[in-house]
């Protein structure tokens, strides 16, 4: 998916822009940096905030592969461990708390950045 982001997001670039840089003098890392990533910061951040939460909500393959043993257990499943197998329904909530304000505090960011006009630099 995010390659398929990344894919859409270049593809919206006008060629008008690259050609203009190599008149100019442009290298191609020039033409990265200063075309390409500005042009998709916005779909940079967007695939980063999915990345995030995703990698905090993942349950599915970590639970049916090892059951949340050696170090495999994510927020999710110890959220279901602690709720249905030890029956501490409080730490269960507690941690579901924190995960909202992982995921609360990553979309943050991101709006503070595009607020800015997503420059990282400014």
């Amino acid at each position: 998916m995010n390659f398929i982001m990344f894919f859409g997001g270049l593809q919206t670039i006008p060629v008008e822009l690259f050609e203009a840089a190599s008149i100019d003098g442009c290298t191609k890392l020039q033409e990265i940096r200063y075309i390409s990533i500005p042009s998709i910061l916005h779909i940079l951040f967007i695939n980063v905030i999915l990345s995030i939460s995703g990698s905090i909500q993942v349950f599915e393959i970590p639970y049916i592969m090892m059951n949340g043993a050696n170090g495999t257990a994510t927020p999710v499943i110890q959220i279901q461990q602690s709720a249905f197998s030890d029956n501490r329904i409080g730490f269960a909530a507690a941690l579901s708390i924190m995960v909202f304000v992982i995921v609360v505090i990553a979309v943050s960011i991101q709006r503070i950045f595009e607020e800015r006009g997503g420059h990282i630099n400014d």
